[in-house]
């Protein structure tokens, strides 16, 4: 299923991610997720869900870096959908 996309922004991600610690990671994912809920808060009607938006928004990243066979960019993600969800 092709659908229009629009970039929303990026995020840096040390290379070494991988190779941290699980609380070191679990600190950084958060700090991502809490600096995208408030660029969202900015950007999206106080209506939308914002944890179901920026869910989505992951998954589409995920699915897209999947594809690009950004493995990388992958482990990354699924971490912050991870801690998104718990």
């Amino acid at each position: 299923m092709n659908r229009e996309q629009n970039e929303i922004g990026f995020i840096d991600v040390p290379k070494e991610y991988e190779s941290l610690d699980e609380k070191t990671k679990i600190k950084l994912c958060d700090n991502i997720i809490r600096s995208m809920l408030e660029q969202m808060d900015k950007a999206t009607p106080k209506y939308i869900n914002r944890i179901t938006f920026l869910n989505e928004i992951l998954e589409s990243s995920l699915i897209t870096n999947e594809e690009q066979e950004n493995f990388e960019v992958c482990v990354v993600l699924r971490d912050i959908i991870k801690r998104l969800n718990d």
